[in-house]
């Protein structure tokens, strides 16, 4: 495995030392996110940041994360944090927005108009005619002769009517 060298990782990972940052509750480091998720990141360089802040607590430390969101939303970065952390804890991860007994109810009788709102013009949609399993009935006979041709028949036929290849092509 290819080990990245040190001056590429200090594009995106930053240790925060305790001298210069006083980081020991959560609306400290809302604070510093504030200020950092507006610094813009250059696209030549990873579309991420990490800090790690090892004095949080007496037993813990942060570690702190800022991503572009091309990579993922939502529910992707806390399973990001969820697998880099040293306990997998599914619990700790955030729920989606609880819905109401009325709105699920709304979204079970929907569902299957959605499906015959898609199906209806699938259905209905007058296929086009293909020559050979629903022929004309008039009459008429469509036919298409194909022949390989070698490349040199090709160049002397060009040569003999003084045009280019790509002219009889």
């Amino acid at each position: 495995m290819k080990k990245l060298p040190m001056h590429e990782v200090q594009h995106f990972i930053q240790i925060l030392d305790e001298s210069s940052y006083s980081l020991h509750s959560e609306n400290d480091i809302c604070r510093f996110l504030e200020v950092e998720i507006n610094v813009p990141m250059p696209l030549s360089t990873p579309q991420y940041r990490m800090w790690i802040y090892e004095n949080y607590s007496d037993t813990e430390s942060a570690l702190l994360f800022k991503e572009h969101h091309v990579m993922a939303d939502g529910i992707g970065i806390l399973e990001i944090i969820m697998l880099i952390t040293d306990e997998f804890k599914p619990e700790a991860m955030i729920d989606f927005r609880p819905t109401t007994w009325l709105n699920q109810m709304i979204l079970y009788m929907i569902s299957p108009l959605f499906v015959l709102f898609y199906l209806f013009p699938i259905i209905c949609k007058r296929r086009d005619k293909f020559i050979i399993t629903n022929p004309d009935l008039s009459g008429d006979k469509r036919l298409a002769i194909g022949k390989k041709f070698q490349i040199n028949d090709l160049k002397r036929s060009a040569k003999d009517m003084k045009v280019s290849l790509n002219d009889i092509c």
